[in-house]
Formats: C-alpha cells, structure tokens, sequence
C-alpha cells in the first residue's frame, strides 16, 4: 500500500548533497542557455552503479536484506577500505539516511532557487501518480531533458541533472534488487506487484538519499578534491557518500515499507 511521501524531509536532505558536486563547475548566472554535456552524469551513474550492485552480490550472498545494517556497513568497510574518504563519507551519510524519517524541517529551510523547488518538487509529486515503475523511469528521463533543455544557469542544471541522476540509478538499481528489499516476498510475486505494494514508499524515500550524500560533510577536510575521470571535480568521499546515502534509504525502505 503506498505510504505517504515526506516531501519537506525530503528536500531538508537534498539541500546538502549537490553543493559540493554541482558547484564545482564555475559558472555564472550569466551562462543561461547553455546546454552541459550528458556524459558526465552518464559516468556518475556507472559509478554508482558499480558500487550498489557490489553491495546487492555480498548482501545476496549471506541470504540477508539491506534492513541487515551490520552486514551493509561491513561490506562497505571491506569494499573502501579504513582508512578511506569513501568509507568515511559512507558511514556519515548511512547514518543520516538512516534517521532521516526523523528529520523535520520545511522546504523554506532549503536555499534552493525557485526554479530548483519546482522541479523537485514536481519529481516527487509524480510519485503518486505513476501507475508503474517503468512510468516514472520514462517521467524522470523527460524531465532530465526537460531541464538540460532550459534556459537555467549552470548550476541550477547541474544540481538538478545530479539530483535525477542519482535517483534514476537508484530507483534501477531497486527495481533489480526488490529480493533484497523486501525478502519477504519471493520470486515472481515479488517482482509483479512491488510498485503497487511498497515500491512508491520505497521511490519516496530513495527521493532524498543520492544528492544529499554528495555533500561529503568535509570528508577530508575543507577544500579537499578528487578527479574522477570523465565526471570531473568532486568532493573527496563523494561515491562513497552517495552509496552510503542510498544504501541508508534502503535499510529505512526494508523497515518501512
């Protein structure tokens, strides 16, 4: 049955994540019309990718679920490694996506532009009014164009380009890993109706996970960056805080939902 989203908590934990990942790019209100390039966000998404379906094969190996939060913060401790930025910033963002359902707050709280709050909210909206997974995939996609087309400055695109990147990953990565989610159900049931059954729930709260991870939380210290290739300039632990993010909204998913 689908559960309410808490769209306020949502965008609470949205503001933090992009910051450190879309203002790296140094551009100026001025460069309105300018359409960036989609590979960047295509190799984001590979990234992430890569890293969750580590986390699916390990978890899925010990017949346990991402609600095992244990075994979730030790596979991300053998995959980084200790002392890592990315294992740092995963436990950090773990433990607030874990609590999140307990954060308060309104969008008012968020410095986001209007144009920023609209779209968002308008993403999260459409929740309850796609009929099936492979619906809001398809919607995510047009408003992905939607906003690479618009007359938005470069940082309002690229916040709002990672955000959708993020949760498109995210969402695929639950679409093709609902055993893990929900154990309880098994095999083709599982799979038919999880939309309709918690999979609105589940799309709710993966809403605020990926971006809000991206902050990094000063994951080795201030000004600290790391390239990675084709993606360009991010912040230290940004990849682990993501995974770390996301797997959270999981674990709270597994529970909840």
């Amino acid at each position: 049955m689908y559960n309410r989203v808490n769209v306020s908590s949502i965008f609470q934990f949205v503001v933090i994540a992009v910051l450190s990942f879309s203002l790296m790019s140094c551009s100026t209100e001025s460069e309105v019309n300018r359409e960036v390039g989609t590979e960047k966000y295509e190799k984001l998404s590979s990234i992430i990718s890569k890293d969750l379906n580590h986390f699916a094969e390990e978890i899925k190996a010990q017949n346990a679920s991402f609600n095992n939060q244990e075994l979730v913060q030790n596979v991300a401790l053998n995959y980084y490694g200790e002392p890592s930025d990315d294992f740092e910033a995963f436990k950090a963002e773990y433990v607030k996506s874990t609590a999140r359902n307990k954060a308060s707050g309104t969008e008012d709280d968020i410095d986001l532009t209007d144009r920023q709050k609209q779209h968002l909210g308008e993403t999260l909206g459409y929740i309850s009014s796609a009929d099936s997974y492979t619906e809001y995939k398809m919607y995510l996609q047009a408003k992905f164009d939607e906003v690479h087309h618009s007359n938005m400055s470069l940082d309002e695109k690229d916040f709002l380009l990672s955000y959708l990147t993020i949760y498109s990953t995210s969402l695929e990565f639950l679409n093709e890993n609902t055993d893990i989610i929900q154990p309880e159900l098994e095999g083709a049931a599982a799979k038919a109706d999880w939309w309709d059954s918690w999979g609105r729930c589940a799309a709710g709260t993966l809403g605020g996970a990926g971006l809000g991870a991206l902050s990094g939380a000063g994951v080795g210290g201030a000004g600290c960056t790391v390239v990675l290739p084709i993606v360009g300039t991010v912040a230290c632990g940004t990849v682990g805080g993501v995974v770390g993010g996301v797997s959270g909204a999981l674990a709270g998913a597994a529970a909840a939902c």
